[in-house]
């Protein structure tokens, strides 16, 4: 298994641990729709979000939110799809081997391949459903160089250390990189469109490059596993 397992320690987040489980038994990380694009511009990072969020979700999740479709779905085909995923990030991390997510190119950190026979198995347990984006924040986790053994997990990470903003779906929320060069997390709470349900966070970690010509190198989506 992967060293560092994203695996989200708050209540609200539905995560599947399994002892001694091998990887295709390990639930992968959950797909959704939160992020779009990302750049540097005027000295400060730039991050889109999605105009329309959607989060897969084992969950049991009040009457009332009706499933959608999910974007991308079709690519999960039994047995297809990308490798095993990545482990590391930065200078030790394969970035240009981790699985993308279809819309946005962003590298989907600790999925692969074992996750779609996953889906499989578990089809009718997992809905994906229309999401609003509660909260919003980005915060500077790492210096130039920094690899997963530096940057905090997604368990680890405790979103009271992101600088909020006013936001929501569609926005673009911009941070001032005057810190220099490093690595930049931004967070997004995802709560039920049409009812009161807590997703729990889902997180875009941008690598920022150079001096005074900034400009972004990796990105990876964080989220919990299913």
């Amino acid at each position: 298994m992967n060293r560092r397992r994203f695996l989200a320690t708050s209540a609200t987040v539905g995560v599947l641990a399994m002892a001694g489980c091998s990887d295709d038994e390990t639930a992968p990380p959950r797909r959704s729709q939160v992020f779009e694009n990302q750049r540097v511009t005027d000295g400060r990072l730039e991050v889109q979000l999605d105009p329309q969020p959607r989060v897969e979700s084992r969950e049991d999740v009040e009457a009332g939110l009706v499933p959608i479709g999910f974007v991308g779905r079709a690519a999960a085909a039994k047995g297809g799809g990308a490798g095993r995923g990545a482990s590391g990030r930065g200078k030790s991390g394969s970035y240009s081997d981790a699985p993308r997510h279809g819309n946005h190119g962003h590298a989907m950190y600790g999925a692969g391949a074992y996750g779609n026979d996953y889906r499989d198995d578990h089809d009718d347990d997992i809905e994906r459903y229309d999401a609003s984006i509660a909260t919003v924040g980005v915060a500077r986790i790492g210096d130039p160089g920094d690899d997963e053994d530096d940057l905090e997990a997604y368990g680890d990470f405790d979103p009271d250390e992101l600088t909020e903003y006013d936001a929501s779906a569609g926005d673009a929320v911009t941070h001032p990189i005057d810190q220099g060069a490093g690595w930049y997390r931004t967070g997004a709470k995802l709560t039920g469109d049409s009812v009161d349900h807590d997703f729990g966070w889902s997180y875009l970690d941008v690598e920022v490059e150079g001096a005074e010509e900034m400009s972004v190198g990796q990105h990876w989506k964080l989220s919990p596993r299913l």
